[in-house]
């Protein structure tokens, strides 16, 4: 429970990481796990409150975990050369220094963003999973 760097990185076979992660390394302030095959994260992975790195670029990922606003202290954000069509609302609440997402496929680059609206709660219930009309902005 005392690693706080932990890099797991250029491995084409991983495609997953395990929901445990988020209780066994709690002390985690710097997580890399670039350069493999990861299709999703999970969850838990919000649970790493002490975090203030992370590198999940050059994967797979088409989106973050929900829950990213639970990283407050997290100061750098590497998503590049993933699948990522939309990130969580939240993630616009961390206080970032360093944002990379470069090389994404976002539906649009003008509302990857943005909160949820009628307009949008489709594209958002990818996101946010069914919301009502009154969380649409209705």
């Amino acid at each position: 429970r005392s690693v706080r760097d932990l890099r797991i990185t250029n491995n084409v076979r991983l495609q997953s990481v395990s929901p445990s992660i988020g209780e066994l390394v709690e002390n985690l302030t710097h997580l890399e796990l670039h350069h493999n095959a990861l299709t999703s994260l999970p969850d838990e992975l919000t649970q790493l409150v002490r975090l203030t790195h992370l590198d999940v670029s050059h994967n797979r990922l088409p989106s973050l975990p929900h829950g990213m606003r639970r990283l407050r202290l997290l100061r750098h954000l590497d998503v590049s050369n993933n699948a990522i069509v939309h990130f969580p609302y939240d993630v616009q609440e961390l206080e970032l220094d360093t944002f990379e997402a470069d090389d994404n496929p976002f539906l649009d680059p003008q509302t990857e963003l943005r909160p949820p609206v009628a307009a949008n709660a489709e594209q958002c219930a990818q996101c946010f999973g069914p919301m009502p009309l009154d969380a649409a902005g209705c």
